[in-house]
C-alpha cells in the first residue's frame, strides 16, 4: 500500500501523532479545552521534529548518527510526561 517513501512518512507522522497524543490525553485529566488545543498544536510540531532525522536518515543511509538524537528525543517525550503526571497527581493528593 505505501510503496512511496512520502506515503511512509506520512503514516508514520499520523501513528506517532496518535500515539503522543493519545498517551497526553490519557495522562492529563481534568484539563480544559484551551490547553487541550494548545497541546494539540505543539504535538504536530513534535512530531515534525521527531521525524526529520528519519527523513534525513532515508535520504543519507546514516543511521548511526542519529540514533542518539532519536533516543534523547524519545526520553524527552515521556520524561515530560510522566513528571507533569506525577505533579497533577501529587497535587490532587495534597488538596
Amino acid at each position: 500500500m505505501f510503496k512511496s517513501t512520502k506515503w511512509r512518512y506520512i503514516a508514520l507522522f499520523f501513528i506517532i501523532y496518535c500515539s503522543i497524543f493519545g498517551y497526553y490525553y490519557l495522562v492529563s485529566n481534568g484539563l480544559g479545552n484551551k490547553p487541550f488545543y494548545l497541546q494539540m498544536r505543539r504535538f504536530v510540531v513534535c512530531t515534525v521534529v521527531l521525524l526529520l532525522p528519519f527523513i534525513i536518515i532515508g535520504k543519507y543511509q546514516k543511521f548511526k548518527f542519529f540514533t542518539t538524537h532519536i533516543l534523547t528525543a524519545l526520553a524527552w517525550f515521556f520524561t515530560f510526561f510522566f513528571s507533569e503526571f506525577e505533579k497533577l497527581h501529587f497535587r490532587s493528593i495534597i488538596r
